[in-house]
């Protein structure tokens, strides 16, 4: 309490110092995670920066820790605010100074020394979710941890894009993102999705879609998407104002136990080119396909599949969730309940 009091305190008097109006403060967050990297990095790397942002004054605090390597301090200093929806990686709009830790794998971002003026497009940029941090290392120089600026939510969701992730998977080049924010009962949804075989299927209720299942499940709509499409069909973003969504308890409650999935139809995979399982913010994300032909020592000539899918929530929790089904028998649950 007496922590959140001198924190409080302490913006109110940075504020005044900046002549900004206390009840124009708009704040937002971005939690950092591998995971939010455009091809996802496998690391354990966590962090949250805050921005607030008012007027054109946005000020920047926040902190992470747990990189595999260095902060790439060449790359204009390691860490900034580039323009990208989710799902796309963009130019550096503004650096981010870093107080880094003796080992270079962490860092605080202070207030003080993170004071920017923003333009009125860069405002909008961030109003409309189109600003992210990303953190470069010398093991990974693209980005190791990234996170999207989103407006102060209660909770925060994710899915990542891949046509392995259809059931049954699809190759393709194409990749996406969409973050989910919740407040009471209205989420916001936003992201992008780029390079599709073929074009998006307006014909089927327009094509994106929150489905109902588990990772190895196929499932019915819940919410028809509003994709802004590019004109050959093959790209678009999400924008928040026009994917605002009221939940009934039990959607609530299916989207709390993982049981919601993000899915893009197209001309050439009706059932589905990319797909995405919505998780909640974690560490990091962990995916395992089952099939007989993965059996040690020796592979199983079955039609059985599943996938499973392990969230990382932090050092000592991990949640895993997911099913499988089409087993040649059934599952000796004698054997330590069989899994």
């Amino acid at each position: 309490m007496k922590a959140t009091l001198l924190h409080s305190l302490f913006f109110t008097f940075l504020f005044s110092l900046l002549s900004f109006n206390s009840q124009a403060q708009l704040r937002f967050t971005a939690n950092l995670s591998g995971q939010n990297e455009v091809f996802p990095v496998a690391t354990l790397a966590s962090g949250q920066v805050t921005a607030y942002l008012a007027g054109q004054k946005l000020v920047l605090e926040g902190s992470f820790e747990g990189l595999t390597s260095e902060v790439a301090t060449d790359i204009l200093g390691g860490a900034h605010l580039h323009i990208g929806m989710a799902g796309q990686n963009g130019a550096v709009l503004l650096p981010i100074v870093l107080d880094l830790a003796a080992d270079g794998r962490g860092a605080t971002i202070d207030p003080l020394k993170n004071i920017h003026t923003l333009t009125v497009a860069q405002m909008d940029f961030m109003i409309k979710r189109r600003i992210y941090v990303n953190v470069h290392t010398e093991r990974y120089r693209g980005g190791e941890i990234r996170g999207q600026f989103l407006p102060a939510s209660e909770e925060f969701f994710h899915a990542n894009l891949f046509g392995n992730n259809e059931v049954p998977a699809v190759m393709t080049a194409a990749s996406g993102a969409i973050d989910i924010e919740l407040n009471d009962n209205i989420i916001f949804l936003s992201g992008s999705f780029s390079n599709l075989g073929s074009p998006v299927n307006t014909n089927i209720l327009g094509g994106a879609h929150i489905h109902i299942g588990l990772p190895n499940e196929n499932g019915a709509v819940v919410f028809a998407l509003n994709a802004n499409i590019a004109p050959d069909g093959k790209s678009g973003v999400f924008v928040g104002a026009k994917n605002a969504f009221e939940l009934t308890q039990a959607q609530l409650d299916d989207l709390r136990a993982r049981r919601w999935y993000v899915n893009i139809h197209t001309m050439d995979n009706i059932g589905g080119e990319l797909r995405g399982q919505v998780v909640g913010h974690a560490r990091a994300l962990f995916r395992a396909h089952l099939s007989g032909m993965n059996a040690v020592p020796n592979q199983v000539q079955t039609n059985g599949r599943g996938v499973l899918l392990a969230e990382v929530q932090d050092e000592s929790n991990v949640l895993l969730f997911g099913g499988f089904d089409q087993l040649e028998s059934e599952v000796a649950v004698n054997i330590q309940g069989g899994m």
